[in-house]
C-alpha cells in the first residue's frame, strides 16, 4: 500500500531502510523511553531496524498503519504517527505518535494526528479511534484533547514501567464527533494525499 500525505510543513509517508539512522536517533532519546510503552531504554540500532521492519510488515497485513513524519522543507525526520491494533469488526483503532524531542512543542504531533485521524475515519471507515497515555504525560493528553478526544477514565496501575505500576489515561473520538468537528479542526485529505 502506497501512502503519502503532504500538508503545511509536514509529509507523512512510508518508512524505508534509509530512515534507519534518523529513527534510531529518535528512539534512543531518554524522553521517548520515559513516555512510551514499548521502546527500550537506550534503544539499539538493531532494535530500531527491527521496529521499521515490523511497521512495514504490519502495514502489509493491514493490522497497523504507522508512518514517518518528515519536514516538507528539508526532508528531516520529525517522528512517527499511526493507527494501530485495527479491529475491522468493531471498526476501531488506537492512535500512536512519537515526536523527536528536537521537534517537540511545535505542533507537529497535533497536525499529524489530525491527518491520520481523518484517514482513519474517511478511508478506513473506523467508528472509533482511541488513545492512552501515562497520566503524567501532559503533552500527549494535550494532543488528544486538541483533536477533539473525550477523556474516558483512568486505568489505575495499568502498566508496569521500570518495575513500577503507572496509571494510564484513556481517551476516544467517535466518528460522529469527528463529523461534527470535521470542518472546524480537521483537514481534508483528498487534495493533499495519495493512497493506493
Amino acid at each position: 500500500m502506497s501512502f503519502y500525505i503532504q500538508y503545511g510543513d509536514i509529509i507523512i509517508k512510508e518508512y524505508n531502510r534509509t530512515d534507519l539512522d534518523s529513527v534510531h536517533s529518535m528512539l534512543s532519546q531518554p524522553n521517548v523511553y520515559y513516555t512510551t510503552c514499548a521502546i527500550p531504554y537506550n534503544c539499539s540500532r538493531a532494535f530500531a531496524s527491527m521496529w521499521i521492519d515490523c511497521i512495514r510488515r504490519s502495514a502489509k497485513r493491514k493490522t497497523d498503519f504507522e508512518y514517518g513524519i518528515f519536514s516538507a522543507r528539508n526532508g528531516e525526520y520529525i517522528g512517527n504517527i499511526g493507527l494501530i491494533g485495527i479491529d475491522y469488526i468493531n471498526k476501531c483503532a488506537d492512535i500512536t505518535y512519537i515526536i523527536h524531542p528536537r521537534f517537540q512543542n511545535r505542533g507537529y504531533a497535533c497536525l499529524a494526528s489530525k491527518l491520520i485521524i481523518a484517514y482513519g475515519f474517511e478511508f478506513l471507515n473506523l467508528q472509533r479511534i482511541q488513545g492512552k497515555c501515562m497520566d503524567f504525560n501532559i503533552a500527549s493528553k494535550t494532543v488528544m484533547l486538541k483533536c477533539g478526544f473525550t477523556y474516558e477514565g483512568l486505568g489505575r496501575q495499568e502498566m508496569l514501567k521500570d518495575n513500577k505500576f503507572v496509571n494510564l489515561e484513556h481517551y476516544s473520538l467517535l466518528k460522529s464527533e469527528y463529523e461534527a468537528l470535521k470542518n472546524k479542526i480537521f483537514i481534508p485529505l483528498k487534495q493533499n494525499s495519495n493512497f493506493s
